[in-house]
């Protein structure tokens, strides 16, 4: 935003015209219509994936270049859904580089932490400070070695509870340091971007809603493996209330203590719906959505079949080439998306279940097609899948001989073939 504030560039710009290697491809949408302002609000149609390295195969971790070329293409139409995409932050560092000459982790020390004094706060790049940072543990409490990730910009600032706090009174409009924003632009950050379905906002960066008083609430939570953080702020009230946790797991706990304070000055406070997205559902079949399902994947040489049978509202298989179905499972609905794992039952390890995310779209000649998301890495490899696939959009936890967990997300054109048996209504 402090480039937006220099006239660097426009919120509504294209982000196209500020990358330079790398371009945001329109597979599914105007690429022109993945403005800058639709990346920070996640709504710019591109996909998420994570993927984290141990601190020493830092050099595997890919550029922003590297990484928009991979993953870079749009899922979703432009603004037609909420889908949080560390993607669109790394798109979002590229093009501050570009028009800086700066990387990331230095721009942000300049342009922020240094001017608001937020002395125990440091980007991942700054190796040194590393060792200041708290111990990360797993959910067993078993310290977890320190990585880096594929996504630098949207999850790897350290900050202190107390530098935090401070990021949360500029945000309210407390000049307590440099005034690196005026109030416009501090007013722009949490401007509602898009509304989602339940009627939560998000705006640049964060989510906005209204407690019944009338009185503007902005927060954001957010975590990866070892770390959780809840930030809630009343600036009406000059309230925020925040904790972090250095644990994986500890979303429960961070919400549960922020619910006891914030309640605790506002009697109205309420736990408040992270996600500008519909509510998931139970899957009920229907006509247009029971039986089956193919198309085929293709990429850097792979060319498979991929197999999708729905049979009833709680019997689904999903099958790669000849290898034998495998049975899908937890299957909900979220708005027009689709939802369900995928777990082999030779083996029920966490790193071979599939998580499909999927969104029903109309096809040309009125055939159906679907944005089939499954993880890269072991669990696709295990499949005979090159490591690199085309990727859109999906969630995988688990652990390959590169990374000790990646995320991905493979696009699939599946559509109707006509000698297939449709479930009747």
């Amino acid at each position: 935003m402090t480039l937006v504030a220099e006239g660097k560039l426009s919120l509504d710009d294209p982000a196209n015209n500020h990358l330079a290697k790398s371009k945001i491809i329109g597979a599914n949408g105007n690429a022109d219509a993945a403005t800058v302002r639709r990346l920070g609000a996640h709504v710019s149609g591109l996909p998420t994936m994570f993927a984290m390295f141990d601190r020493n195969e830092a050099n595997l971790a890919p550029s922003p270049e590297a990484l928009l070329t991979e993953y870079g293409s749009l899922a979703y139409p432009s603004w037609s859904c909420y889908e949080y995409s560390n993607v669109g932050f790394a798109a979002l560092s590229a093009i501050a580089s570009n028009l800086t000459g700066v990387e990331i982790g230095t721009l942000m020390t300049q342009s922020v932490l240094t001017p608001l004094g937020l002395d125990d706060s440091f980007f991942g790049t700054s190796v040194a400070r590393l060792p200041t940072g708290a111990v990360r543990y797993d959910s067993s409490g078993n310290p977890i070695p320190d990585y880096t990730t594929a996504t630098p910009a949207s999850g790897e600032q350290y900050a202190s509870a107390h530098d935090l706090a401070r990021f949360a009174m500029f945000n309210m409009k407390n000049r307590y340091r440099a005034r690196i924003l005026d109030d416009r632009w501090i007013e722009e950050l949490h401007k509602p971007v898009f509304v989602g379905p339940s009627g939560g906002a998000i705006t640049f960066g964060w989510f906005t809603t209204h407690l019944k008083s009338g009185e503007q609430v902005i927060f954001k939570g957010g975590g990866q493996p070892g770390v959780t953080t809840d930030l809630y702020m009343v600036p009406s009230q000059k309230l925020a209330c925040l904790v972090l946790t250095n644990r994986t797991g500890g979303r429960e706990l961070c919400l549960s203590v922020c619910n006891e304070i914030l309640s605790s000055y506002l009697p109205e406070w309420r736990q408040l719906e992270e996600t500008a997205g519909p509510s998931p559902s139970p899957f009920v079949i229907t006509y247009s959505l029971g039986g089956h399902w193919q198309g085929t994947l293709t990429n850097d040489g792979a060319k498979m079949q991929v197999r999708l049978k729905i049979e009833s509202s709680d019997s689904a298989t999903l099958q790669l080439d000849d290898k034998p179905a495998e049975k899908i499972t937890e299957m909900h609905l979220e708005g027009v998306g689709f939802t369900c794992h995928c777990a082999p039952p030779r083996s029920r390890r966490k790193q071979e279940t599939i998580t499909l995310r999927s969104r029903w779209r109309p096809a040309p000649e009125s055939h159906c097609c679907l944005d089939q998301k499954l993880p890269r890495g072991c669990a696709l490899r295990r499949q005979a899948v090159p490591a690199r696939s085309s990727v859109r959009h999906l969630h995988h936890t688990g652990s390959c001989p590169r990374h000790r967990h990646s995320h991905g997300h493979v696009h699939y054109q599946l559509w109707r073939p006509a000698e297939a048996v449709a479930v009747s209504r």
